[in-house]
């Protein structure tokens, strides 16, 4: 307890992962399910927002079927890459605090 006191150990890897399966996992989900409410909220609040959907609406329903699996496996492939980043930056932090973690063992040992 001391350790985490002093700051001399980090509770971040085990937060960090925490944050890392809500961002991941939970927060695609949530907007999934919210999405009706959130494109609602967007066309009373922003007038603009509404003659754009409508603008996308029209467009989509004149694409082709080709195009429309093409725009799909568009969405998919963005999707599965920003998931691939959130993974990244969270490997990345978490290494930072485990190379922190490993010098200051060597420090520690060195002084001893």
């Amino acid at each position: 307890m001391i350790e985490f006191l002093r700051f001399d150990r980090f509770i971040s890897p085990a937060i960090l992962i925490c944050c890392y399966y809500v961002g991941a996992i939970f927060m695609p989900l949530a907007l999934w399910l919210l999405r009706k409410r959130l494109l609602h909220f967007l066309s009373e609040h922003f007038h603009t927002f509404t003659s754009l959907r409508q603008s996308l609406r029209e467009g989509w329903q004149s694409l082709s079927l080709h195009r429309i699996i093409l725009t799909i496996l568009a969405f998919v492939l963005v999707f599965l890459m920003m998931e691939i980043a959130w993974r990244m930056l969270f490997e990345a932090m978490i290494g930072y605090f485990d190379m922190h973690d490993y010098l200051y063992r060597i420090s520690r040992q060195a002084a001893s």
